[in-house]
């Protein structure tokens, strides 16, 4: 029953579009056009906080499309010219990884742990107890080789990107 009552609703509201087309009521005809997408709005709890994208015309709506929501999902691939920026930035970051590993490789493996704990960025940073603890050795020792090592790191990291 619920079924021929929509297409009732439906066949007559068709009817009425027809009808203010012929007399050329536009805003009544866009009213009309717009009603299945404001009674869904009206009966979803949640419809406040969606709003219509102004890009999704009111007969899509009307003509029970359900897919309008995509229209407004923004396409994540990439054109030519960002693919090719993207390769070239992750080549220069591997080039990176390359020359910092190349780098450490002149240095003995407490060395090697404790430059790379220091040398990341400030998030993921680790404090010189939490490097004395994976070293065994004591805070000031660690902090002691950091600032002698250091120092070497970077003339071979200047010397390689020379």
């Amino acid at each position: 029953m619920t079924k021929s009552k929509t297409n009732t609703v439906e066949e007559k509201r068709e009817d009425k579009i027809q009808a203010a087309a012929k007399a050329k009521n536009w805003n009544e005809v866009s009213k009309l056009l717009n009603q299945p997408f404001e009674n869904a709005m009206r009966q979803d709890r949640g419809g406040a906080k969606y709003n219509r994208p102004s890009n999704v015309s009111l007969n899509y709506v009307a003509k029970g499309a359900t897919s309008e929501f995509g229209n407004s999902i923004p396409d994540k691939s990439l054109n030519p010219l960002e693919f090719l920026i993207q390769q070239e930035e992750i080549g220069q970051s591997l080039d990176t990884y390359s020359v910092v590993h190349t780098a450490l490789n002149h240095f003995d493996k407490t060395h090697q742990i404790i430059l790379l704990g220091r040398i990341t960025d400030k998030a993921h940073q680790k404090s010189w107890s939490q490097l004395a603890r994976e070293t065994g050795l004591s805070d000031k020792t660690v902090k002691k080789f950091f600032n002698e090592a250091y120092p070497e790191f970077e003339k071979i990291l200047k010397d390689l990107l020379q």
